[in-house]
């Protein structure tokens, strides 16, 4: 997902996930999410399609484990509608659904899942906050957080939503949902969001 600048009305956070000015974030962020929320990872240093494919599709499975309709799904974005990037997912929150709570939760949950899931597929664990290719994600969930006004705790919260999704994420079926998608990703660099949904749907049940 290219989650964190301005560009016509949108405000992209350090250069990815599309959101509104955060000087607007009490209901402008809200009512983004509520309608399409769309990442553009900007990782100019990364090249490695398979890693990128491993952190979409993270963004993805939650994203549609939570109740999201992703999109679209691509490594191989283009580059005319939006910043250099090697990802990207879109996902529509249906307006109603949730509650600004749970969209900021979920919009946490999703941000991190990309970092947790290369985690897994590397089989190494770093705090996200300190691995450069994920700084739009933590930049991301920490604006995404901050109905906690505490910083300490914010970052104990982030920190253990990382733990939450590490356990969640490991778990046989909720792999071999991300595993099958991104195969799909490798082989054809793009998806729809149908064909997300039914692979993950061969899994897992989704809310």
């Amino acid at each position: 997902m290219s989650l964190f600048v301005t560009r016509q009305e949108y405000r992209k956070w350090d250069g990815t996930w599309r959101c509104l000015t955060q000087t607007a974030v009490d209901f402008t962020f809200i009512n983004r999410l509520q309608q399409t929320w769309e990442s553009d990872f900007s990782m100019p240093e990364r090249s490695d399609e398979e890693v990128t494919a491993w952190h979409e599709a993270g963004h993805a499975f939650v994203a549609v484990y939570l109740g999201g309709d992703v999109q679209s799904l691509s490594i191989d974005p283009d580059w005319d509608d939006g910043p250099q990037r090697f990802g990207d997912t879109t996902v529509h929150w249906q307006a109603g659904r949730f509650t600004e709570q749970q969209l900021r939760e979920n919009a946490v949950l999703v941000c991190l899942a990309g970092p947790v899931v290369e985690m897994l597929h590397k089989g190494d664990e770093f705090h996200p906050a300190t691995v450069a290719e994920w700084s739009q994600d933590w930049r991301m969930a920490w604006q995404a957080a901050d109905f906690i006004l505490n910083q300490q705790q914010r970052m104990t919260f982030l920190e253990q939503v990382t733990k939450d999704l590490y356990r969640i994420l490991s778990q046989s079926n909720h792999w071999a949902a991300i595993g099958a998608l991104v195969d799909h990703l490798l082989a054809y660099e793009v998806m729809e969001g149908e064909t997300v949904h039914e692979i993950v749907a061969e899994w897992v049940s989704v809310r």
